[in-house]
C-alpha cells in the first residue's frame, strides 16, 4: 500500500508574524516623539494710536500704529468704516498702516475701534474708543510692557532737500516727478492728499531719491494740503513737507521806466544822466550804444556804457554815460533790462545829440 505525505501550510503562521513585524516600528515611532510640546509666544496687542492730518471728514488721511507680538498678522475695524484695515510689520512688533476716509465713511470721535492679531493659531485683540487712540498720549492695554530700547540709539535720520518739478497744470496724464536727498539705505514714501495710495521714490544712488506719478481721472488732488516725504530705515522715521509748487506759477510783470527822459529827447554836450525805476533790489542790465554820420557820407558806431546795476530799496536807480564825440545829430540807443526772482523787463529810449 503506497504511503501518502502530508503537506502543512505555512502560509496561516506567516500572517500573524509578518503582521506583528509591520506593527513594531510604527510602536518604535510613537515612541520616539518628544513628551512636550515647545512652547509658543503669546498674541499680545500693546498699543496702537492713530494720527490725522486733518478733520474727520472726507479726504482726511489716517496714519496708524500698533505695537504687539512680533511676526503677527494685524488689522483694525473702525466703527463707521466698512473695510478692514490691514496693518504691515515694519519693524519687530510695530505694525503701521493708512486709511484716507470717504465720503461713504462715517467717523466720529466716539466710534469702536478694534485691533485684531494672529499670530499662528493664536490670536489677540485690544479695543479702545477712536477719542481714545487720537490724543496726544495713546492709551496703553493693560498689558506687559514692550521690551526695552537697545542701550546704543541710533542717530536721527535727517532729510537734507525734497523737492518736486512744477507742472503746467493738475490734468489727467500730467507727472509728478520728485526728488529726495536723505540718508542711505532709506524707504522713502510721498503722501499725496488726494491720491489713494502712496509714491515710492528709488535710491538712485546713494541718498539720493527719485520717483514720479502720473495722474488719474480718479485721483482729487488738493494742493493746499501739505504733501509729506516719509524716510524710513528700520523703526527710525523722518518727515519732510514740501516747499514747492505742484504747478508753475505764472511770472509777475516788473516795473520799468526811464523817468527824466523822453523817447526821441535831446541831451546836451557832456555827460547824460539816466535814471529810472524798477522793483526794490532788482537786476538791471544797461546798456548804450552810439552811432553818427560823419563827411563823406560815413557812419561811425560805438558802444559807450554796459554795466550790471541794481536797484536799492525803493527801486530806484541811475547811471552816467559821455560820448567821446558829441557831434552835433549823434543818435543814442539806450537798452534797459530789468530782472527779478525769475521775471523780466525790458525796455529803450532813443536819444539825440544836440
Amino acid at each position: 500500500m503506497p504511503m501518502q505525505s502530508t503537506t502543512f501550510s505555512t502560509a496561516g503562521l506567516r500572517s500573524p508574524i509578518a503582521a506583528l513585524m509591520l506593527a513594531l516600528p510604527a510602536v518604535f515611532t510613537v515612541a520616539a516623539l518628544p513628551a512636550t510640546a515647545l512652547a509658543q509666544p503669546a498674541a499680545e496687542v500693546r498699543s496702537f494710536e492713530v494720527r490725522s492730518d486733518g478733520d474727520l471728514g472726507p479726504g482726511t488721511r489716517l496714519n496708524l500704529r500698533a505695537v504687539a507680538t512680533p511676526r503677527g498678522q494685524a488689522s483694525v475695524r473702525i466703527q463707521g468704516i466698512r473695510e478692514r484695515i490691514p496693518l504691515r510689520e515694519v519693524s519687530p512688533g510695530v505694525y503701521t498702516g493708512r486709511y484716507t476716509l470717504k465720503r461713504t465713511d462715517a467717523v466720529q470721535d466716539d466710534r469702536e475701534v478694534r485691533v485684531a492679531l494672529r499670530l499662528g493659531n493664536r490670536t489677540a485683540a485690544a479695543d479702545y474708543t477712536l477719542a481714545e487712540v487720537m490724543a496726544t498720549r495713546p492709551p496703553v492695554a493693560n498689558l506687559p510692557p514692550p521690551p526695552p530700547p537697545p542701550a546704543m540709539a541710533q542717530p536721527a535720520l535727517r532729510i537734507e532737500r525734497f523737492g518736486v518739478t512744477p507742472i503746467e497744470r493738475l490734468e489727467p496724464g500730467a507727472e509728478l516727478r520728485f526728488v529726495l536727498e536723505g540718508p542711505p539705505g532709506a524707504t522713502v514714501l510721498i503722501d499725496l492728499p488726494g491720491v489713494a495710495d502712496d509714491v515710492a521714490l528709488r535710491e538712485l544712488r546713494p541718498g539720493h531719491y527719485e520717483g514720479g506719478y502720473t495722474l488719474r481721472r480718479a485721483d482729487n488732488i488738493a494742493p493746499s494740503r501739505p504733501i509729506v516725504a516719509t524716510v524710513r530705515i528700520g523703526d527710525r522715521v523722518a518727515t519732510a513737507n514740501l516747499g514747492t509748487p505742484l504747478v508753475l506759477q505764472a511770472p509777475v510783470a516788473l516795473p520799468l521806466q526811464i523817468v527824466n527822459h523822453s523817447n526821441n529827447g535831446v541831451v546836451q554836450s557832456g555827460s547824460t544822466m539816466v535814471q529810472g525805476h524798477t522793483a526794490p533790489f532788482a537786476t538791471i542790465q544797461a546798456k548804450v550804444d552810439g552811432s553818427a554820420q560823419v563827411p563823406g557820407g560815413f557812419s561811425v558806431a560805438q558802444q559807450l556804457y554796459a554795466q550790471t546795476l541794481q536797484a536799492d530799496a525803493n527801486g530806484n536807480f541811475s547811471f552816467s554815460f559821455t560820448p567821446r564825440f558829441p557831434l552835433p545829430g549823434s543818435r543814442y540807443e539806450v537798452t534797459l533790462v530789468s530782472t527779478k526772482a525769475g521775471s523780466t523787463s525790458e525796455t529803450h529810449l532813443t536819444l539825440f545829440q544836440r
